[in-house]
């Protein structure tokens, strides 16, 4: 019988494994180390032993034996291919991944009520195929499916027995057909073809199975046939041997112990744990002995009152770090790693199953200039290809919204036939000129016809066409029942290509190039040639079906990055080793990750199928934890909040924290990496800036103004200052929405027209005039049919309302949109103050009303008597100097706010009181206002009087109010002068 055999956790398992092969059959062995078989869990523990031999060999030349990965399917590592060809025989090939996605999406649509759309189909399809995987690796037989009694579970679950059913009746005579076998029952075929050809041949040669716990049947049972041959090595990861019968029964009964696993093998393989041999150095550390009492089986945990074996010296390199966000937890890991180049010759790895934390480290890592290999690799939709992709489809679907049109071509592989810097400027003469505000374009044939009605220039936008004549054979695709996949596969890459192309450079070229380019370019080609095996597609379905196909697919560099730095999965980091490490995202739901959710059994339904229980996955979880926390120098880090919320420290954490504070220790904390991560980025002094007080010259003040201007010059010169002066306008927002602009605008256009209409006396019965006119001012919202039926009720409130309050008014003229400016002012020599009435009523009496259609809240009695809401009094002063066109001078003027709301309220009418006092305070107050302005020595300040408003302007930014106001809010001294 073979041997078996463990390496502790904390010592170099490869380097020991590597050093007992060659002293078993290396020049000083039986010389047999070339015709040796090793079976290792994953390839990049292969990669790993392979660098161990060559470290170990110190320069002599070796053959090194046949080294082959067992490959665990659960844990994501690709399927076996073969240990031995001489096992292959007349096996059937594996069904193609993606093929057999896509026909199991497919029987999940045809049923209608298991997901919505083909994006979803196709996600559970991929957990179907895992199931399938599961099944078989556990060599169970969907027949026990009969034994799960309908009756004992929801409606949903029985819904989900039964489809299951079905699709496992019918999914082995598909592959029969096609004569191909799925990978995880070929796996297990091959096994046990090896398994049988040992136990009746023998092994033939030395075989070495290291590294694994044999939590897969197959492996286990392999592993059984190989210990019949003494030449035949079992060499388990970090085993405790240890351990007395009472505390092995306990880790036998609890599933999330990390030695659970490995006690279960040896059950099976029928060998007693006493038979296990130690290859170590020394015996076990002080860490080690920590660590066993730290994951000690639930119930034996009342041997903690005696903790006096636990020494100090366990927490000799050990160290603890806790940072506030995990942004600087980041940084702190990335300092860390940075620190140990300073030493030639070591090496520092960070393990977590965290891969934003790992994606933040490299990040980090980067101002250092360092590039990092990280074994997760960044997903192919980060990619630019990848987003590039995915941002094509969206746009095509959603009909070219201008926010997702200006990321399409401001994405680097954007060209459309044109060098990329002429690109950007077009992109951004498009932005400017046809992208900002309401969108009045439902799609890209519409923006091309708006270009063209604006009157732009041919050259600046004649790539639209082009682009909207490249979309429209994918557009076309559209109809009926949708097309096939491959019809869809083609013609979006025939469009990505078109739009990626420039003057120098195809698409193809620029698309298909580099790791992420050759992924894209094998995902797609092998998703078309399984295509005729999906359902039919339809565009507003396209976008997250490509996401599904590609998204999912992992980009990892072949070459460039740093050789004595790493970032691993926990999968990775087995058997892996290095002089630091780090142990990142150390909270719960992290690390551990929690169960995962399986979608077609219930978790008492798979423990009636006889599937593994999630523990099994948390004990194999513990178990890395507790060999990769054995190594002699780990930093276990935590953020302590995320997104806001507190964490919740690991459960091994916690546990390590109670049996450290038992022992009547302290463990170690890590502060200073934390401060580091605080300090890299604090200035080395901070100079609180000043509010701006900019004086331009008297040549380029102002000297016109209108009146709402007037009012931004009380309240905030600087804008004044920006816009007049500096001649910086406000983009409006991309793909504005509708908001109270927009309805404030057609609200006014809407009376305009019945003023127009109705010149004269208005009465209750002209509704039946102003309904027409306004539904034609209302179509500007067609293509927003929730918000335009919304505002026209309001609307349609507060117009009845109106006529109401206005039935029979003496009205002999309304005058509306009515211009107009002052003639001037003795004390302001050339300056002139200009007005735009929103609508003029000259009465029948001879006297004048001015008024104001207010949607919102209008200014108080009290704002316009504090000179804070001067627009309406400016007004009466410009009418009383005959300023405005048609409209004779007069004293006798009415102020009036109508508010029309056409909620709660309809409406309401609001005079202003005291009209004459308030122009003529009005008046003084802007001849010492502008008099004041026209000394250059008197500054623009921002925002210097705020009261009565709260919003936030359209230049604050560029005054950095945030950074000069009282504790960085808008509005500064908002509540006092």
């Amino acid at each position: 019988m073979g041997r078996v055999a463990t390496i502790p956790a904390g010592e170099p398992f490869a380097d020991r494994l590597a050093a007992r092969m060659l002293a078993m059959h290396g020049p000083a062995g039986d010389g047999r180390l070339a015709d040796a078989l090793v079976l290792l869990p994953t390839r990049r523990a292969i990669q790993s032993l392979t660098e161990a031999f060559l470290r170990v060999a110190d320069g002599h030349a070796l053959l090194l034996p046949c080294m082959r990965p067992l490959g665990d399917l659960n844990a994501d590592e690709p399927p076996l291919a073969s240990l031995d060809p001489a096992d292959e025989g007349d096996l059937p090939g594996p069904v193609p991944e993606l093929r057999r996605m896509l026909v199991l999406a497919r029987m999940v649509q045809a049923r209608g009520d298991l997901a919505a759309g083909p994006a979803a189909a196709l996600a559970l399809g991929r957990s179907l195929a895992g199931l399938l995987d599961e099944v078989q690796s556990e060599r169970l037989d969907f027949g026990r499916l009969q034994r799960l009694v309908p009756d004992e579970y929801q409606r949903h679950w029985q819904t989900i027995v039964e489809f299951l059913s079905v699709v496992t009746d019918a999914w082995p005579a598909i592959l029969a057909g096609w004569g191909q076998m799925d990978p995880a029952m070929r796996r297990d075929r091959l096994m046990q073809r090896l398994a049988d050809r040992w136990r009746r041949d023998g092994t033939g040669g030395p075989v070495w199975i290291a590294g694994s716990t044999g939590s897969v049947p197959g492996t286990a049972d392999l592993m059984a046939a190989a210990l019949a041959s003494p030449d035949t090595a079992i060499v388990l990861p970090g085993f405790e041997t240890a351990v007395d019968p009472r505390e092995r029964q306990a880790i036998l009964a609890e599933p999330g112990h990390p030695q659970h696993g490995m006690h279960r093998l040896l059950a099976r393989l029928h060998v007693d744990a006493d038979r296990v041999e130690t290859w170590s150095e020394s015996g076990p550390s002080p860490r080690a002995l920590l660590l066993r009492e730290v994951m000690r089986p639930a119930s034996t945990t009342e041997r903690w009152a005696r903790l006096d074996h636990v020494s100090k010296a366990a927490l000799d390199g050990l160290s603890v770090t806790e940072a506030p966000t995990p942004q600087q937890e980041a940084t702190a890991i990335a300092l860390r790693l940075r620190e140990v180049l300073e030493v030639p010759g070591r090496t520092a790895a960070l393990v977590t199953p965290d891969r934003t934390l790992a994606r933040r480290v490299a990040a980090e890592l980067g101002r250092f200039g360092i590039a990092i290999d990280d074994s997760g690799g960044t997903p192919l939709r980060h990619t630019p290809v990848g987003t590039f992709l995915l941002l094509l489809a969206r746009v095509i679907r959603d009909g070219f919204p201008p926010a997702d049109l200006l990321s399409l071509l401001g994405h680097p592989l954007c060209g459309c036939g044109i060098a990329p810097a002429e690109m950007r400027r077009r992109a951004r003469r498009l932005d400017r000129r046809l992208l900002r505000g309401v969108r009045a374009w439902a799609d890209l044939g519409g923006l091309v016809r708006r270009a063209t009605e604006l009157g732009h220039d041919a050259e600046a936008f004649d790539w639209l066409g082009g682009l909207d004549a490249a979309t429209a054979p994918m557009l076309a695709l559209d109809g009926g029942d949708g097309a096939g996949l491959a019809d869809w596969i083609d013609h979006h890459v025939r469009l990505a290509e078109w739009v990626a192309a420039t003057d120098t450079e195809t698409g193809a070229d620029r698309l298909w190039r580099g790791e992420a380019g050759e992924l894209a370019a094998g995902l797609l080609s092998e998703a078309r040639e399984a295509a005729a095996d999906a359902a039919p597609v339809r565009i507003a379905d396209w976008p997250d079906l490509l996401d599904e196909l590609i998204g999912g697919a992992t980009v990892r560099p072949r070459h460039g990055t740093h050789p004595r730095l790493r970032i691993l999965g926990p999968l990775e980091a087995r058997l892996q080793g290095a002089d630091r490490i780090i142990l990142g995202g150390l909270n719960e739901g992290s690390w551990p990750a929690p169960a995962h959710v399986d979608p077609w059994m219930s978790r008492p339904m798979r423990a009636a199928f006889g599937l593994p229980e999630p523990e099994r996955r948390l004990g194999l979880q513990a178990h890395d934890f507790a060999s990769l926390a054995a190594a002699p120098e780990v930093i276990l880090s935590r953020a302590l909040k995320s997104e806001g919320t507190p964490t919740v420290a690991s459960r091994w954490l916690q546990r390590l924290r109670s049996v450290v504070a038992g022992a009547g220790l302290d463990l170690p904390l890590d502060v200073a990496s934390t401060g580091w991560a605080a300090e890299l980025d604090r200035p080395a002094a901070i100079r609180p800036v000043a509010a701006p007080a900019p004086r331009p010259p008297l040549a380029l003040r102002p000297t016109e103004l209108p009146v709402t201007d007037i009012e931004k010059l009380i309240r905030d010169p600087y804008a004044i200052f920006a816009r007049r002066v500096l001649r910086l306008r406000a983009l409006d927002p991309l793909d504005e929405e509708p908001g109270p602009a927009m309805k404030g605008n057609l609200i006014h256009a809407a009376f305009e027209e019945l003023a127009r209409a109705r010149p004269g006396v208005w009465h209750t019965s002209d509704w039946a005039v102003l309904e027409p006119l306004a539904r034609k001012v209302f179509d500007a919202l067609a293509g927003r049919p929730a918000i335009r039926e919304l505002w026209w009720r309001r609307f349609e409130r507060a117009a009845r309302w109106l006529l109401s309050v206005e039935h029979d008014r003496p009205v002999r003229q309304r005058m509306v949109e009515t211009r107009g400016s002052h003639p001037g002012f003795p004390e302001l020599p050339g300056f002139v103050l200009t007005a735009r009435a929103d609508r003029i009523d000259m009465m029948q009496d001879g006297s004048v009303a001015i008024l104001d259609y207010k949607t919102g809240i209008p200014p108080t009695q009290r704002q316009i008597e504090a000179g804070f809401a001067v627009q309406m009094p400016l007004q009466a002063l410009i009418l009383q100097q005959g300023g405005f066109t048609g409209v004779p001078a007069g004293d006798k003027v009415e102020l009036v706010h109508i508010r029309v709301s056409g909620g709660r309220v309809a409406g309401e009418w609001k005079p202003v009181k005291d009209v004459d006092t308030v122009i003529d305070e009005v008046r003084d107050g802007l001849v010492k206002l502008l008099t004041a302005f026209s000394d250059e020595r008197t500054p623009y300040l921002s925002r210097p009087r705020v009261q009565f408003t709260g919003h936030e302007g359209d230049y604050d930014h560029l005054a950095r109010v945030r950074e000069w106001s009282v504790a960085g809010e808008r509005g500064g001294a908002e509540g006092g002068e």
